[in-house]
């Protein structure tokens, strides 16, 4: 799901991963404010019903307890620092190559 969310929002690994669906969702604005680069929120516009429905599937799988989607004890971290190899071959296969490039 973070991978789907990264992709129709353009966002980063760690905000995805910090993701509140049920806090961020502003009606016509995705409210993004954990894992952000520098600490600062943004607002990502919802322009198509394709972001608005995988936003309802979001707030749907988040946890009751704590928010987040998946696995509520996981670390964002992980991905940033062990680059899982997993995780970075399915974007780079998603990821148009002009708009994304993937360091190891």
């Amino acid at each position: 799901m973070q991978l789907r969310l990264q992709r129709a929002f353009g966002l980063r690994s760690t905000e995805a991963l910090s993701l509140k669906p049920h806090e961020a969702d502003q009606g016509a604005m995705l409210h993004v404010f954990r894992g952000t680069k520098g600490g600062r929120g943004r607002v990502v516009p919802i322009r198509t019903e394709e972001q608005r429905s995988l936003l309802e599937k979001a707030k749907a799988m988040a946890n009751r307890r704590t928010g987040l989607i998946g696995r509520h004890d996981h670390n964002p971290r992980y991905f940033e620092n062990e680059r899982c190899p997993r995780t970075l071959k399915i974007i780079e296969e998603s990821a148009p190559a002009r708009r994304m490039r993937i360091s190891r």
